[in-house]
């Protein structure tokens, strides 16, 4: 309890403090003298001020993920269990009020530790999702303060979903994995044994944060890597290392030193024996590209400063930037805008040949590009749409035009498909397409990467 004094003025009174004395009540016009006489008196009144109570909440089985103000939070059913720790006794009846405000009662229960500490347990009815604003409206401590809470926290208890795996040349599929319902997308490293999800982590205006777990494919075991932004993930190719945007984790999601740490990048690519190369986002100058190419060649890095103007689509959003090794990793696949960030119709790609600089133009109006595993086609995704598959050269091998995608996702290992991300009827679906022959597959589900192996992994949504 704290306790402050102040000189105050009680209503009814004809002598404020401070102030001239009230004259327009006929019962204070005789005083008038008295207050020059100095009669008026303060009056000292205590008060008690009592501090409002804060909570920390998490996930009783991710104690380390604190909920924070605009966020939001996933859970399986299994797993809806939300510790409150408070920072003064509670009283308990107001908190149970207060859940009976976002729940069912039929859908909490609430188990008290101590006077400072609860768990709520919380089933949805099944089947389906729902969510709950721990807003904790009515919440008060023992002294009668209600419960701080800076903002609104959302916590969304979805089912699992299904990973599956396939084996693209025999059609066989594997074992069913359970991961969280939350996740809005994956990679899974070359081997098969882990992968890095995101889900949605914050999300004011236009603006969106995600976070990244680390999960282990066989054990069912996760990790929170990092949170914020949206940025890339990448595997390195011997599966002990994964890079996401400028932080790189080992395999049991250790951070590690990294020579991308801190830097604004937003776009990287991994060679086959570990190279590094990325865009990195400079401040903008008058009249000058904002976007310089970084690469390391022969144990020494180099940097094209001003190699292009940051990729803007027409809603205002950036795109990805990602270079692309050819097999020997000697040659870097880049996509660069000269004009403008709006200027997308400029945009061309390149091939940068990382021993000698020189730079030869692959296709114009390029907005990305990937480099087949063989090195023999590269995929360059097209401004207003569309796909064209080339040899190094620049000679057409294949036009896809009328392929409404989300996302070019990459090469098959063996190098014949190219993978395609799209959504039909409000469904994922993964798409192959035969370079050889321009034969079309499709799959159900979200794709995760295809593994050394020629494992398709597909998460259905």
């Amino acid at each position: 309890m704290v306790q402050y004094e102040y000189s105050v003025f009680v209503p009814g009174a004809c002598f404020p403090i401070n102030r001239k004395p009230i004259t327009d009540r006929p019962d204070c016009r005789s005083q008038e003298s008295s207050w020059h006489q100095g009669l008026a008196e303060d009056i000292t009144v205590t008060l008690e001020r009592f501090p409002a109570p804060w909570v920390t909440m998490y996930l009783k089985k991710y104690p380390s993920l604190k909920m924070r103000e605009y966020g939001f939070y996933f859970a399986s059913p299994e797993d809806a269990e939300v510790v409150m720790e408070f920072t003064k006794p509670m009283d308990r009846g107001s908190l149970a009020k207060a859940l009976a405000g976002i729940a069912q009662p039929e859908e909490f229960k609430l188990n008290w530790l101590n006077d400072q500490k609860a768990i709520v347990k919380l089933t949805p009815p099944a089947g389906g999702t729902k969510t709950y604003d721990l807003a904790l409206e009515g919440a008060k401590d023992q002294d009668g303060v209600l419960v701080s809470i800076p903002g609104q926290i959302e916590l969304r208890v979805t089912p699992d979903v299904t990973l599956r795996s396939i084996n693209l040349a025999t059609g066989q599929q594997t074992e069913d994995i359970s991961v969280s319902g939350g996740y809005g997308g994956g990679v899974v490293s070359p081997d098969g044994s882990r992968a890095v999800f995101w889900e949605l982590g914050s999300s004011v205006g236009d603006s969106a944060d995600y976070r990244y777990w680390l999960q282990d494919l066989t054990s069912g075991d996760k990790v929170l890597l990092t949170e914020g932004g949206n940025p890339r993930v990448k595997w390195f190719p011997g599966s002990d290392r994964v890079q996401v945007g400028n932080k790189a984790f080992s395999a049991d999601g250790r951070e590690l030193k990294g020579p991308l740490e801190e830097k604004p990048v937003i776009g990287f690519a991994l060679g086959l024996d570990g190279q590094i190369a990325y865009m990195s986002l400079r401040e903008p100058r008058e009249n000058k590209p904002n976007v310089d190419l970084v690469y390391l060649w022969d144990g020494e890095w180099k940097v094209i400063e001003g190699f292009s103007y940051q990729l803007i689509n027409n809603n205002g959003f950036p795109l990805p930037m990602d270079p692309a090794y050819d097999p020997s990793g000697e040659k870097l696949a880049v996509v660069q805008n000269p004009a403008g960030e709006e200027q997308l119709q400029t945009t061309s790609a390149f091939i940068l040949d990382l021993k000698t600089g020189e730079k030869a133009l692959l296709a114009e109006r390029a907005l990305n590009v990937f480099w087949s595993p063989k090195g023999d086609y590269l995929a360059v995704g097209k401004v207003g749409g569309g796909i064209n598959i080339l040899a190094p050269t620049g000679e057409l091998v294949m036009k896809l035009p009328s392929h409404n995608y989300l996302e070019m996702v990459g090469w098959t290992p063996d190098g014949q498909h190219l993978v395609l991300k799209k959504q039909e009827d409000n469904k994922w679906v993964t798409q192959l397409i035969e370079v050889s022959s321009g034969k079309e597959k499709k799959l159900p589900g979200m794709p995760l990467n295809i593994d050394a192996n020629g494992l398709a992994y597909l998460m259905s949504k």
